[in-house]
């Protein structure tokens, strides 16, 4: 139950930080298009994963591998995040001297 409280804290967790990357890359004129691309993708996995998990359990027998296959995709595409965001678009401990007084 631990175990599944600490995944569910990451899972919801990390859609904040997720949606803060957009505005980083893209205009204020793009953000929008870009947000609803991002969306889009979201949603088209959400019809592709149970596909592909289907896929694999027919050819392998194995759900399992099917599971395995999915979760190397979330572990490469949070490296993705990790090794594509720029050092610039990290704000760690930033106060402004304004708000400071």
């Amino acid at each position: 139950m631990v175990l599944l409280c600490v995944a569910a804290f990451f899972i919801f967790g990390g859609g904040s930080l997720f949606w803060s990357i957009p505005p980083t890359y893209l205009g204020q004129e793009a953000a929008a298009a870009g947000i609803a691309v991002i969306s889009s993708l979201g949603i088209l996995g959400g019809f592709a994963s149970p596909t592909l998990i289907g896929w694999i359990k027919s050819v392998t027998g194995s759900i399992q591998l099917g599971l395995l296959a999915l979760t190397a995709l979330v572990i490469c595409g949070g490296l993705t995040i990790l090794l594509g965001l720029p050092k610039s678009a990290v704000r760690v401990g930033t106060i402004d001297d304004a708000s400071a007084h």
